[in-house]
């Protein structure tokens, strides 16, 4: 019976280190995937971000800019013609309505 404890030893002890090495690994794992978790939530972050960035750019770039010219241009000929007076010149163009 006495050469079978030494190997009884040698197995729980062999035993104890692989549940000690599992655990290990499992608790690196663990920790490796939250960083991941964090990783990839703060690329999303920064995509989201970026996005929003090129938007404001691209619409900062792209300001829609009032034709001056044709607004003048329309109001100038507007109430020149007969009927399309203005409230405040009538169709004689006159601010009584006279001549």
């Amino acid at each position: 019976m006495a050469p079978a404890v030494p190997a009884l030893i040698s197995l729980a002890l062999g035993a104890g280190t692989a549940v000690y090495t599992g655990e290990t690994q499992r608790r690196v794992a663990r920790k490796q995937m939250r960083q991941q978790q964090q990783a990839q939530s703060q690329a999303e972050a920064n995509v989201a971000r970026q996005r929003q960035e090129n938007a404001l750019a691209f619409n900062k770039a792209n300001a829609k800019k009032p034709n001056i010219a044709g607004l003048l241009s329309s109001a100038s000929q507007f109430g020149t013609g007969g009927l399309l007076g203005t409230n405040l010149t009538g169709p004689l163009r006159s601010p009584l309505g006279g001549s």
